[in-house]
């Protein structure tokens, strides 16, 4: 997925994990404020930790490669031929 920018329906991102939940379109408001509402009420600290955690070792691992490969990533993020991709990608 990363490195052919391949596209999925809702339900094969769901059946891949990529995904918690595919609702209506007309119900995805309300559904992301009761998702808010719910973490909302958990205690903010555990939630917080929680998800440091989960994410620490892909964080780090990101910094690293930022701070080694950024003026590349922009230099190529910004090419002529990035950019017609990109383009023609939100086509």
């Amino acid at each position: 997925m990363l490195f052919n920018g391949e596209r999925f329906t809702p339900e094969r991102a769901l059946a891949l994990g990529l995904v918690d939940e595919v609702v209506e379109p007309g119900r995805l408001m309300d559904q992301a404020l009761e998702e808010a509402r719910l973490l909302g009420g958990k205690p903010a600290g555990g939630y917080q930790r929680l998800k440091q955690y989960a994410r620490q070792a892909l964080a780090e691992r990101i910094r690293t490669l930022d701070a080694a490969h950024l003026d590349d990533l922009i230099e190529q993020w910004f090419s002529e031929e990035i950019q017609r991709l990109v383009t023609a990608a939100r086509g």
